[in-house]
This record gives structure tokens, C-alpha cells and sequence, in this order.
């Protein structure tokens, strides 16, 4: 590990512990195998590299600080859980997290399987599993482009209730097929049966959600559209606020790191 505060993981080769174990969470059967513990005495983080459901993961804590919250992070296209450290913007937008006192954790999730329904699997596992292990029960979302499709998706299911979703760049018209959904017995909310384009959700199956979505002031028309259409459809009865990034239409200037944290606040 690196000495310097916030530097992320390496990519282990040898772990340092080692050990395996069977356990349920929250109804959900799952493996955690090969984990692996790694901090350095000057960083003040831990980071812990588990396996859920066959899928890598890493979660990111500071040591000594009250852990308020978990936040599931969604990775984008080509990336993986690593991508929470991968450049300084997602860096610094991951200390801001930790700091503040949220547990980060991310899962490899398939890769690119955006709209396979197994990844929408894995995510809910990683979260069941993480408000778990820390023994909480605030949890919040953090998506990237693609991976807005599965947070979306898991947000509008009947999985466990979720403060908000923080979306950057959400990519909202891509997806399977229409997803297909039914009415529980008794319940007027729908159940998610498999992956759908966000924009093709029943309207009513974001009642009562907050989401942010941090978009380029310079989008294009098309991507502009969707985040009006997404408004129109959810905006009714769901809490959704739209922050322009400005830094020149740079990929970097929607992750923001501190606004993130402060939403997330205060939201409870």
C-alpha cells in the first residue's frame, strides 16, 4: 500500500489474508471468498477485496470514523470496481465519500453486462451484504453512465429502501427489452422482473425516489432530450434535481466529489 492519504489499493497479487466463508444476507445466499484486508498505517482508509456471487468487489472505509451510510457505486462502460481510484476526479471523489463517513463499495458486476439481468443480481447482493457487514441501514447509489441502467433499475425494484440515487452522465434510454412487471398480491408497487431502459419504467415505479443527475451544460440534443423526458415521466411524483457541470463539457466535471456528499446529508 501506499503511505499517502487516499492513495488507492494496487491490484493484489498475493493477498494478505486469506479466508473463506458461506453466509446469508438478508435472505440472499452468497459466497464472500478470497478477502483481502489492506491498509496503510498512514492513509487512515481500509480497503477490502471480497468476492459476491463470482463478481470482484472493493469496498473503501476510513479507519476510527462513524460509518453513516453505504454508498453502492455503479462503474461505467470498460471500467470495473477499481474505477472508484482510476483518475483524480473519482479519487477525490472517494475520499470526499469516505471521509465524510460512507462506506464505498463497487463490484466488477460482469463488465459490460449492463442490461443482463445478473448484474442487476449482483448489485442487489453487494448491497444486501454491505448494509450487513456494517451493520447499517442508510444506503445510497452512485451511478455512471451505463451503470445508471442496473441503479435505476434496482431503485424502482422492491429491494430494500434506498436514500438516493446521485447519477453522473446517466445513460436513461438504454436497456433490454420492455421490462416485464406485476403487481404483488395485496401491493400496489411493481416488481421488477428483469432490466428495462430507464425511460421505459412505469411512471409510478419511482414514486417517492430522490435522484440527482449531474449532466454537461454542453450535452448534446439527444442526451438533453432524455434527461427532459425523464423528468416529465418521474418528476410528478419523484424528487429529481439536475446539476450542469460547466468545467468546458471535461468528462471530470460532473464528478463532484463534494456536492455528492452534501446531497447525500442531507437526505438523512
Amino acid at each position: 500500500m501506499e503511505s499517502v492519504l487516499g492513495t488507492a489499493p494496487p491490484r493484489p497479487r498475493q493477498p494478505i489474508v486469506r479466508w473463506y466463508r458461506t453466509i446469508l444476507a438478508l435472505g440472499l445466499a452468497a459466497v464472500l471468498s478470497a478477502i483481502v484486508s489492506c491498509a496503510s498505517e498512514n492513509s487512515g482508509f481500509e480497503y477490502l477485496r471480497l468476492q459476491v456471487d463470482g463478481q470482484p468487489t472493493l469496498a473503501i472505509t476510513k479507519k476510527d470514523v462513524f460509518i453513516r451510510g453505504v454508498v453502492v457505486y455503479f462503474h461505467g462502460a470498460d471500467e470495473d470496481e477499481f474505477a472508484l481510484t482510476s483518475d483524480d476526479a473519482r479519487q477525490s471523489m472517494t475520499d470526499h465519500l469516505v471521509n465524510a463517513g460512507f462506506a464505498v463499495v463497487a463490484s466488477r458486476a460482469g463488465g459490460n453486462a449492463f442490461t443482463d439481468p445478473a448484474t442487476l443480481q449482483n448489485y442487489r447482493e453487494l448491497g444486501s451484504m454491505a448494509l450487513q457487514h456494517y451493520r447499517i441501514e442508510n444506503m445510497y447509489f452512485l451511478a455512471e453512465s451505463q451503470g445508471s441502467i442496473a441503479a435505476i433499475n434496482l431503485l424502482a425494484s422492491s429491494f430494500t429502501p434506498v436514500r438516493g440515487l446521485a447519477a453522473i452522465r446517466p445513460a436513461l434510454d438504454a436497456g433490454g427489452e420492455a421490462g416485464m412487471w406485476a403487481s404483488q398480491a395485496g401491493q400496489g408497487a411493481p416488481t421488477l422482473q428483469k432490466m428495462t431502459a430507464p425511460l421505459a419504467l412505469p411512471a409510478e415505479s419511482l414514486d417517492g425516489r430522490s435522484m440527482r443527475f449531474y449532466v454537461n451544460d454542453d450535452a448534446s440534443p439527444s442526451e438533453s432530450t432524455r434527461i427532459t423526458e425523464f423528468e416529465q415521466r418521474f418528476g410528478p411524483t419523484a424528487d429529481i434535481s439536475v446539476v450542469s457541470c460547466t468545467d468546458g463539457g471535461a468528462e471530470s466535471s460532473c464528478v463532484q466529489g463534494e456536492d455528492i456528499v452534501k446531497w447525500f446529508t442531507a437526505l438523512g
